[in-house]
């Protein structure tokens, strides 16, 4: 966080100058307040009301520099908060797709907008107040010195004491802020659950059900808001009964100096000056806590384990076949693959079968690179899966799911994602992918500007724009997870005819079978009871194993 603020370095000298405008405007209406009971102690009249003249205009000052203070820090905030935002997402996006995986992206989400809130209210609201204060408490300790020593070291004293009371509660502050974070990231969760099973559960009358359940996880985040909220009240209220206490000795203190001579415009100063240090502190010293406990939020959204591991250095070649040898996987005691060995051959098409739940998905996520949790080896042309560099893996393979990613940008950046394609290659991706009755009905083309998650076009053309993109891509293995699920019968044979045309190896989940084009597939790779079996296509249906 130290870094991420002075990364402006001028712009943070300013915003401390310019939290510093409130002592300014203080000392200035605790001077007029003086300045007053000391005309009124000579007796004059007319320098009270002199001074009263004088003191409207201070006090207007003092609302200048507040309107200045505001104008000169709000650039500043905006800056360092949009700056968090981007290593946040920086940070999210450098991760590899196993290490996004470990929480949902509803979390990730969370993070990116409650997490920064909270940093925002909690950080520079505390930052401002401790600048101001402690400047406060600096320039008015010093004043005090100047006239009143032994005051200045009795209040110097009371302050080291609370500093240490502050330090006690220091990590109950972290753990509750943390739970606030953690409890907004499950309500997030929740709620995003909730919206996207919202036609279900309507079907399924449950609403009543679904609200209960988030009526809870709403009063679970608000009673984490509320105990963090609580304990930092008792931080301030302890020292404030401190600060009552020290203000009485203040008191009695200055009352015996007076009587020993001391002028009442300079004891109504010295008061107000005690009184203002004295609680400024006493306010200022809790916010360290919440600061800190702010940096650990910051920590939590920016500094997460984003590096590979060394070992993956090795180039994805794929010249001959993918070899399965011994591998198994499970999980709470549940077995979906046990020592599978199958080999995968360049160029030919692969069809996964089996019942829901089967681990057909897990397998292909094997095979994506994205879960290495498996007992076992497998081999690309002989180098172990583990040891390939995610990135050019991930450079040379295409995947296509039931959930079709489009942004909003053209159908030109959806297929080529920004890389530099050749004209004929583009040409030629949309010609094998069947999109150029979908082109040439628009009038911008390639250059049409699609919707969020591309809702202007249907369910087929979004599949098209899928396959164009790996075609485009040249991958080199094309994985596909339920491709035609979402599409009707006849859309679904189309895409499906699309998928076995292409030179690329494919390897696909579906639960279809289309008559007469699913025969175009090699080989059924038949998931059943932890045990992975390959059959000819041909000979499926008779349940004869080719390897």
């Amino acid at each position: 966080m130290k870094t991420l603020l002075l990364k402006r370095k001028w712009e943070f000298i300013m915003y401390t100058i310019a939290s510093c405008f409130f002592i300014i405007s203080d000392l200035l209406i605790m001077g007029v307040s003086s300045w007053v009971m000391d005309a009124l102690e000579k007796g004059s009249m007319e320098l009270f009301i002199t001074r009263i003249i004088y003191g409207v205009v201070i006090v207007c000052v003092g609302a200048g520099l507040y309107l200045a203070s505001r104008f000169l820090r709000i650039g500043y905030m905006r800056n360092v908060l949009l700056d968090i935002r981007k290593e946040a997402f920086r940070t999210v996006l450098q991760m590899t797709p196993k290490q996004f995986a470990k929480v949902s992206k509803e979390n990730y989400v969370s993070r990116l907008t409650n997490d920064v809130n909270l940093i925002e209210e909690k950080f520079f609201v505390s930052l401002l107040n401790l600048i101001s204060g402690g400047g406060m408490y600096l320039v008015g300790i010093l004043i005090i010195a100047v006239q009143e020593p032994l005051l200045a070291g009795g209040i110097l004293t009371v302050s080291a004491v609370c500093y240490i009371l502050c330090k006690l509660f220091l990590a109950r502050t972290e753990k509750l802020q943390e739970a606030v974070s953690e409890g907004n990231e499950t309500l997030t969760l929740n709620m995003s659950n909730t919206f996207n099973g919202l036609e279900i559960i309507k079907l399924g009358n449950m609403e009543e059900k679904f609200l209960e359940k988030n009526k809870k996880e709403i009063s679970r985040a608000e009673a984490r808001k509320q105990a963090f909220n609580n304990y930092s009240e008792i931080q301030q209220n302890v020292l404030i009964f401190v600060g009552y206490f020290v203000m009485a000795a203040v008191i009695f203190y200055l009352g015996h100096r007076i009587g020993a001579g001391l002028g009442l415009g300079v004891a109504v100063f010295l008061f107000q000056l005690s009184t203002q240090i004295v609680f400024r502190i006493m306010d200022a010293l809790p916010l360290v806590n919440v600061m800190r406990s702010s940096i650990k939020i910051y920590d939590k959204l920016t500094h997460l384990e984003v590096a590979q591991e060394e070992t993956k250095c090795e180039p994805f070649v794929f010249k001959e076949h993918i070899t399965l040898n011994q591998v198994s996987f499970g999980y709470e005691g549940r077995t979906l693959l046990d020592k599978a060995c199958i080999t995968l051959e360049k160029g030919k098409k692969y069809l996964i079968k089996g019942a829901s739940g089967a681990g057909k998905s897990t397998l292909l996520k094997m095979l994506e690179l994205l879960n290495e949790d498996y007992a076992g080896t497998i081999e690309v042309d002989g180098v172990d899966y583990r040891t390939i560099d995610e990135r050019d893996f991930n450079d040379k393979v295409a995947v296509i799911d039931q959930d079709i990613f489009l942004f909003e940008d053209t159908i030109r950046n959806n297929i080529s994602l920004y890389k530099s394609v050749e004209e004929s290659c583009m040409t030629q991706a949309i010609g094998a992918a069947g999109l150029e009755s979908v082109i040439q009905g628009l009038e911008e083309g390639l250059d049409t500007l699609l919707l969020e998650n591309g809702k202007n076009l249907s369910g087929g053309q979004r599949q098209r724009i899928a396959i164009a993109r790996a075609i485009a891509k040249e991958a080199e293995i094309l994985f596909v997870d339920e491709g035609t699920a979402s599409l009707n019968e006849a859309l679904g044979r189309e895409i499906e005819k699309v998928f076995l045309s292409l030179p690329q190896t494919v390897v696909a989940i579906s639960h279809r079978y289309y008559e007469g084009v699913s025969e175009g597939y090699d080989y059924v790779l038949k998931l059943q009871a932890g045990r992975l079996i390959c059959y000819d296509v041909a000979d499926y249906f008779e349940g004869v194993s080719v390897c």
